[in-house]
């Protein structure tokens, strides 16, 4: 079998490494034959990950990508003003990146299944089916966060503009029926209901989004599709060796806090302030020391506002290096208000530190309250240090228990397995 996967970032960094992890499983599967297509140029270490871009194509996108920004700032072009908390990263999905007679030529053989991933500035939905009609491939698309399924917006807060056809969109500030998140939803909706297209869902949160989506909400979804961290880096490393890799020498609590911005409002860090505010004046009460291991950028304010004594990471790129902060931790802390994972919480599983979280996304189908972790059930500051308090006061016998819950859950969440369904649902489709 012929599988071409689709995937915009670059396949080594962020995002991009999803799609890699997925692409060699699938290559470990015999009879397979897999090729991933992205929109970076690069010399990759696998001749299978191919570039739709030239290097010359490359440099020059980068170029043009420099001029817009230097004509947006002084004021020569007007932006596409769009509220950063929905990160509306595509403004206008209809446009059409690359000839898909070119795009298929690229990868040099007939696949049979098309898997499409990250599409924002390299896939439209028009090269979606017409892909499906030069190959008669079978095509899934594996939405990681809610872009595929909205008018453009990769997170939607409260919104409900997706479930029918999008328009005065909060994210473009708009008060018009017709504007671009519904020009969008409606260019997706024309070529998906002439496709065969059907999707994976990574969890129960986003199989619910898609169900109510105005797009696919007639499609085939298939459900427990997760992308998992590697776990040649993500595993149990002990808590000794994790802190003296850090040079932490303190038989204080540690709490893990991580995320790509912390400074994101939906990774939730004012209502953590919050939280730790209310913990902190809950001292005298649970008779032990806090101290906070910090993954990410830090602002001056957040800076100056953690009411205990911390060691921040910085942002790092480095997984082995996160994978020592899960392990070092007694806890790992998952801010996040709005999300349809996050990742993190999968890894901190497969390193068996208990995770306190509100009950969305990954933990929402992972995180089993006071048996492997702590959730809290309302998105408020409160509600989320009464979650934190609980793990504080918690017994050393009941923290070992979680922890042998974690390891496991751990045992049966892998790459090998994830792909072993995918298997199964291409074998028996």
């Amino acid at each position: 079998m012929k599988i071409l996967i689709l995937s915009s970032p670059h396949p080594y960094f962020a995002a991009g490494i999803v799609a890699t992890d997925l692409f060699t499983e699938l290559k470990k599967i015999e009879g397979y034959e897999v090729k991933m297509l992205v929109n970076q140029w690069g010399e990759f270490h696998d001749k299978n990950i191919i570039s739709a871009k030239t290097k010359m194509q490359e440099v020059t996108t980068n170029f043009i990508r420099k001029a817009k920004k230097a004509l947006v700032k002084f004021k020569i072009i007007k932006a596409n003003t769009t509220a950063y908390d929905y990160h509306f990263l595509e403004y206008d999905q209809t446009k059409t990146h690359y000839n898909t007679e070119d795009l298929l030529n690229k990868v040099d053989f007939h696949p049979d299944v098309i898997i499409a991933l990250f599409m924002y500035n390299f896939i439209s939905y028009k090269t979606l089916y017409e892909m499906e009609k030069l190959t008669s491939a079978r095509v899934y698309l594996y939405p990681m966060d809610m872009a595929p399924f909205t008018g453009g917006c990769h997170y939607a807060w409260e919104c409900k503009g997706y479930t029918k056809e999008c328009g005065i969109c909060p994210a473009l500030y708009s008060s018009v029926a017709n504007d671009q998140s519904n020009k969008n939803v409606n260019f997706k909706k024309f070529y998906i209901q002439k496709s065969a297209i059907s999707l994976f869902s990574a969890n129960k949160q986003m199989t619910k989004q898609i169900q109510s989506s105005a797009i696919f909400n007639s499609k085939k979804i298939h459900e427990g599709i997760f992308p998992l961290p590697n776990p040649k880096i993500f595993y149990s490393k002990g808590r000794d060796l994790s802190r003296e890799h850090f040079k932490i020498n303190t038989k204080k609590m540690i709490f893990f806090i991580g995320a790509c911005s912390l400074n994101e409002k939906r990774k939730g860090m004012g209502v953590l302030l919050d939280s730790l505010d209310l913990i902190a004046k809950k001292k005298s009460e649970f008779g032990k020391e806090i101290y906070l291991l910090i993954a990410g950028d830090m602002n001056e304010e957040m800076r100056t506002s953690i009411p205990f004594e911390y060691y921040c990471l910085g942002f790092t790129k480095d997984f082995e290096e996160l994978a020592f902060a899960y392990c070092a931790a007694d806890y790992y802390i998952s801010s996040s208000v709005e999300d349809s994972g996050p990742t993190m919480v999968l890894q901190s599983i497969l390193c068996e530190t208990p995770v306190i979280s509100f009950d969305i996304g990954y933990a929402k189908d992972f995180i089993v309250d006071e048996i492997n972790g702590f959730k809290a059930m309302e998105k408020t500051s409160l509600a989320f240090s009464k979650s934190i308090y609980r793990a504080i006061i918690q017994g050393e016998g009941k923290y070992i228990q979680m922890k042998n819950q974690l390891r496991i859950l751990s045992g049966s969440l892998s790459a090998k397995n994830a792909a072993k369904r995918i298997h199964e649902i291409l074998t028996n489709s």
